[in-house]
């Protein structure tokens, strides 16, 4: 995992931001069903780079034009368990930013996405978690609760539109948006104190969602393996005299038999 990620960031911070978009990772995002560490691995830094190059317009759900993630969002770096965002000079920065961990010792989140609306004074935060496990833990909440206050600590005189972005492999019906209500630390006595985070929306997108050609590929891996899995363990056939075909049922030599 270690080895894997100062790969990952390697690549990145010193090749180009779309090295993880050349057919070679899409060759390896084939060749990886039987490997799960290495596809989720894959995977994620394919969307990260895709989100990169082409922003992510399907986590803008219920937000309004001047706050969409459209366009590029350059990478920036952190060491630590997030980002320390500080508001950047209206005419030295991308209205849009990509957030990566340097460091495996991230917890919770994959990348944070962030879009400054510098007429409204307003910037919408999304951290990004990207899955293919079918019960991922709820990275959203121990996120939000943990980490979300220090990041936006330097943000006070800004509005702020929060949100959390899982993109997992596939989805059940349409894009999914959930409401989740504020938060605060409790004392003993049950007395609130401070606010851990603010009202948020936790959307749910597929990979297909985020890049056509990532998620079709990813489909079609699937498709593949099911096949092949399928005719391992389907029952022996004769094969075929001519071509040694072992389903007769395809071969062109259907006249000869053993």
């Amino acid at each position: 995992m270690i080895a894997r990620t100062a790969l990952a960031n390697a690549l990145q911070q010193y090749c180009n931001y779309s090295h993880f978009l050349h057919a070679y990772w899409y060759q390896q995002l084939g060749n990886s069903a039987k490997n799960p560490s290495i596809l989720g691995f894959i995977d994620k830094h394919m969307l990260l780079s895709a989100i990169c190059d082409f922003g992510c317009p399907s986590a803008s759900e219920g937000l309004e034009p001047g706050d969409s993630f459209v366009g590029s969002a350059p990478i920036s770096w952190f060491s630590c368990d997030y980002p320390i965002l500080r508001p950047p000079a209206y005419d030295e920065s991308p209205p849009t930013q990509l957030f990566i961990p340097g460091s495996h010792r991230c917890k919770f989140m994959d990348g944070v996405l962030v879009h400054w609306n510098f007429e409204a004074k307003s910037v919408t935060i999304a951290p990004l978690q990207i899955t293919i496990a079918a019960s991922p833990s709820p990275s959203d909440t121990l996120f939000m609760e943990n980490n979300w206050a220090g990041m936006v600590d330097l943000l006070s005189r800004w509005k702020i539109n929060a949100r959390f972005v899982w993109i997992m492999e596939k989805r059940d019906g349409p894009i999914k948006v959930t409401k989740v209500p504020s938060a605060y630390s409790v004392t003993t006595r049950g007395a609130s104190t401070r606010q851990l985070h603010p009202a948020y929306s936790s959307i749910t997108l597929s990979v297909i969602d985020v890049n056509k050609k990532i998620g079709s590929s990813l489909l079609d891996m699937r498709v593949e393996a099911a096949n092949a899995a399928k005719i391992k363990t389907s029952p022996l056939l004769p094969a075929c005299v001519v071509c040694a075909c072992v389903d007769l049922r395809v071969c062109y030599h259907v006249c000869v038999r053993l």
